[in-house]
């Protein structure tokens, strides 16, 4: 018998990622976005979340486009899968509303606020 194994691989490019600060921390969609381009994903400018503070980490995809919703599913998992995956509102979530390029939105809520989910990889 043959067995397959699937090995999911992380997608960080072909789309751009927003993070909006959606914690009670300053700052820290700043430094969050720092952490994931380090890690190699395609960052947009940080932006401040209208949906007010939150508790939990939501990552928002733009509807139909196949490699944002890769990028958007590889946030998940990096973030350990805890993270709610949603479709994009026509007005996102975010104070510039206008996302420019992006087509991942990452609000940041106070389960990750100045956490480096990169930190636990690979070690």
């Amino acid at each position: 018998p043959t067995t397959t194994t699937t090995v999911v691989t992380d997608v960080t490019e072909g789309a751009t990622v927003v993070v909006a600060n959606a914690s009670s921390v300053n700052g820290s969609a700043g430094r969050m976005s720092e952490i994931l381009a380090a890690a190699g994903y395609d960052m947009g400018t940080p932006t401040n979340s209208t949906e007010g503070k939150l508790g939990a980490t939501k990552v928002y995809f733009a509807a139909g486009d196949d490699a944002a919703i890769a990028v958007a599913e590889s946030l998940v998992r990096l973030l350990g899968g805890a993270v709610e995956l949603l479709e994009m509102p026509a007005v996102p979530p975010g104070e510039s509303s206008d996302l420019g390029p992006a087509t991942v939105l990452l609000t940041l809520g106070d389960d990750f606020a100045d956490q480096d989910p990169t930190a636990s990889v690979g070690g």
